[in-house]
């Protein structure tokens, strides 16, 4: 399991650390690991190849922002918001 955002590395960490999942994820990529970031889906195909998954994976969606990347990244995906 991965962590794919679009913020930045020391906030992302922070706040996994802090609601204690940090662990959970070996991989975790941030703005900082790619050249593109939204619309652009390679936030969530690095993720994808640091895991060596294919690209056609599902993907947790936990706000509203993201869909065109996860359409241009070809993946399914899962709305968290109301779990």
């Amino acid at each position: 399991m991965a962590v794919a955002s679009g913020g930045q590395r020391r906030m992302v960490e922070k706040t996994l650390a802090q609601i204690g999942v940090l662990d959970w994820f070996p991989v975790v990529v941030t703005a900082e690991d790619t050249r593109q970031h939204k619309p652009e889906p390679d936030v969530f195909l690095e993720a994808a190849r640091r895991l060596g998954w294919s690209r056609r994976l599902a993907r947790l969606r936990g706000h509203g922002l993201g869909s065109g990347s996860r359409r241009r990244a070809g993946m399914r995906w899962v709305d968290i918001r109301r779990m």
